[in-house]
């Protein structure tokens, strides 16, 4: 498997992924490691915070995924590089978060070269599966929770651009990437 990573214009990222049937993870579960090893991968090589599995080219492992008009036979699977290392969270929900937002700047392996001033919330709470199927609840801080809060973002098929406030700033955004985009 050679998972490429698709870029801005495609429509592909705007779909939504699906969770994985959590009753049919020991079935699956040899393709969906495998799978989170290539977007482990990915985050390596590209010494990335994060990716989402809606950021790669589809994979076939997955037809068995059942889908709406507005998702992708993608499985809802992000890697988050946190403070204490690499983490793989399968169908990630955020339940709660703090009232605190923070800015930060942050950029994105599918829109390459580009980064702008995003507002987040501080911290969340999130519930998700681990790559044994366990169920797991955490809160994440500071960075980790930007991080999370961005990849969760991408499984909705919303980039970091949807959360500009103004359409001055959204301008601003779109020319940096078509200026960037000539040397891609």
């Amino acid at each position: 498997m050679n998972l490429k990573i698709i870029f801005m214009n495609d429509d592909r990222l705007k779909k939504k992924s699906c969770d994985i049937n959590m009753n049919d993870f020991q079935k699956y579960k040899n393709e969906i490691c495998n799978f989170a090893n290539h977007l482990v991968h990915l985050v390596n090589i590209n010494s990335a915070a994060g990716i989402a599995s809606i950021q790669v080219e589809d994979d076939e492992a997955f037809n068995f995924l059942i889908n709406e008009d507005t998702q992708r036979k993608q499985p809802s699977i992000i890697v988050v590089n946190c403070e204490k290392g690499l983490l793989v969270m399968i169908n990630p929900k955020i339940i709660n978060h703090s009232e605190i937002k923070v800015k930060s700047t942050e950029g994105c392996l599918s829109i390459p070269g580009v980064q702008d001033t995003i507002e987040r919330y501080e911290s969340v709470e999130s519930t998700y599966y681990d790559l044994e199927g366990n169920f797991v609840q955490k809160h994440f801080y500071n960075f980790d929770a930007i991080i999370l809060q961005h990849e969760i973002d991408h499984l909705n098929g919303v980039l970091y651009p949807d959360h500009l406030s103004n359409i001055i700033k959204k301008e601003i955004f779109w020319k940096k990437y078509n200026n960037k985009k000539k040397y891609i």
